[in-house]
């Protein structure tokens, strides 16, 4: 699935649940989107590919410096369906929110979703030029292009216990982090196995990786999307369309193994 349909399913899904929001795709100068959407924009960079993770942090850092934060900001990644209104979370006295979730690996922070809370701007700019510069000096080989961002989140962040902190606002050198459950806020299903009939109370925004996102249609189309007709809301569906899901990411196995950034 393309960025192009991913974006489009994204959209759709927060402008279900979200009282007018609007939308920056910050993306490479190539990349195409539908750029005559009165509610998008599209800000285009050069972007090196080598680095891509250090670039979309270059990037985030350049957003919040040139924008005014009227309002609060979230950085999401395409390929996720909101399920619920995130706007109530800054309510909240935070500077930033990120999902915490358990990590053997050292990256308990996903770096798809940050939430910027509009509160105190030039805080919230030093952390993302102190993020991307800390970055620059410390990602090496490829983590510049893959997991970098999320290692030195989880290095700005320190040794927080998973259970302890999870809904709390603690402060980390002067800034005020919202920890919130990935389960609830970014989740996504263990290894990249989605179920079309799955349970989704609970969840506040569905995350599609890696084959996931051949699923990103069809659970849009048939669980989320609220103007879907009765035959797409029947269970017999949901089961059905799964089992043709799972043969299909049966297909793409051989496919990812081989080159996983051709999907």
């Amino acid at each position: 699935m393309e960025g192009k349909e991913q974006f489009g399913l994204f959209r759709a899904s927060v402008l279900a649940v979200e009282d007018d929001p609007s939308f920056v795709i910050l993306t490479d100068e190539d990349t195409p989107f539908d750029e005559g959407l009165p509610d998008v924009a599209v800000n285009r960079a050069p972007v090196d590919p080598t680095e891509i993770m250090l670039e979309r942090t270059r990037r985030q850092a350049a957003f919040l410096e040139a924008d005014p934060l009227n309002e609060p900001v979230g950085f999401f990644d395409t390929d996720m369906l909101m399920l619920e209104a995130f706007s109530p979370l800054f309510e909240h006295d935070f500077d930033i929110a990120v999902t915490l979730r358990p990590s053997g690996r050292g990256m308990p922070v996903n770096g798809g979703l940050i939430l910027v809370n509009n509160r105190r701007p030039a805080l919230v700019r030093q952390f993302f030029c102190d993020l991307r510069n800390r970055m620059e000096r410390e990602a090496k080989g490829t983590q510049r292009e893959w997991y970098g961002d999320q290692i030195t989140l989880a290095n700005v962040i320190g040794d927080v216990s998973l259970p302890d902190v999870l809904g709390e606002i603690h402060e980390i050198d002067g800034v005020r982090i919202l920890f919130l459950d990935y389960a609830s806020y970014n989740y996504s299903p263990k290894r990249e196995h989605p179920l079309l009939w799955g349970e989704l109370s609970g969840i506040f925004l569905y995350h599609f990786k890696g084959r996931c996102r051949i699923y990103m249609r069809d659970f849009w189309q048939r669980r989320i999307a609220p103007n879907r007709g009765w035959v797409d809301r029947s269970p017999l569906t949901w089961f059905l369309a799964g089992l043709a899901l799972e043969w299909k990411r049966k297909q793409t196995n051989p496919v990812f193994r081989a080159d996983t950034r051709r999907l």
